[in-house]
């Protein structure tokens, strides 16, 4: 990473912040210590940032779920949690470059919730988090049909678009999808695609009617990301 060395001029300013009511999520055991999972939303002039807080017996910890840039509207980043008996599994998504960062989380012998391991810039989704298929692939919702159904979807209802208005997309170009606790689907940083606008608003009609994802997956009620590599499916 290039380091660039600057000139510092301190500069009084003014920084409207709002903190909304913490709400409560769930609540949950790690290791035998109980902990109770808010989601908290803080905004300022320029972001607004929703937080889940993880609140023990004499621990705080906060961890970004969703950081919107408001001078854009745009998405930068996203997080998911995962959690079996003894661990809390955090990943941070970064929309801008498209990487992972994991964190996982374990109370010590005194019920404080400490981070023990963090990478980061990973390309997938690490095997250890919980909870897994079979076949050690981490849980995550799923379209009717599996992958092949949504190639097939994405075929139908997003590349048709694209090639019915003759537009090339990069290789490397992504349809990412937040996909929520109720199965619906919705774009996120549609601008990366570099459409036109007329072409942005099909796709998110599109998307908006896409079947609903499965969501309940093994018992586990699951959110998550999904990315879809349109621009890949357009080279073949």
């Amino acid at each position: 990473m290039k380091q660039i060395i600057a000139l510092l001029v301190l500069v009084c300013t003014t920084i409207s912040m709002n903190a909304q009511e913490q709400e409560l999520r769930e609540e949950i055991v790690l290791q035998g210590y109980p902990f109770k999972i808010y989601t908290q939303i803080i905004k300022t002039d320029t972001t607004e940032e929703t937080d889940y807080i993880i609140v023990g017996d004499i621990s705080r910890t906060a961890l970004p779920a969703e950081v919107r840039d408001l001078t854009t509207n745009t998405t930068t980043t996203n997080g998911i949690y995962r959690k079996n008996d003894t661990e809390l599994h955090h990943i941070e998504y970064d929309l801008i470059n498209n990487k992972l960062h994991h964190k996982v989380y374990t109370p010590n012998d005194k019920g404080i919730l400490m981070k023990v391991k963090e990478v980061r810039d990973l390309t997938e989704h690490p095997a250890e988090l919980p909870p897994k298929f079979k076949d050690n692939k981490p849980i995550a919702p799923v379209f009717p049909g599996g992958d092949r159904a949504l190639v097939e979807w994405t075929y139908h209802n997003i590349i048709s678009i694209l090639n019915e208005e003759n537009i090339q997309l990069a290789s490397d170009a992504k349809l990412t999808l937040s996909v929520n606790l109720d199965g619906t689907a919705e774009p996120i940083n549609m601008y990366l695609l570099e459409v036109p606008s007329t072409i942005e608003e099909k796709i998110l009609q599109q998307v908006k009617n896409m079947p609903l994802f499965i969501t309940k997956v093994q018992g586990y009620n699951v959110s998550g990301m999904v990315i879809i590599p349109i621009g890949a499916f357009m080279q073949d």
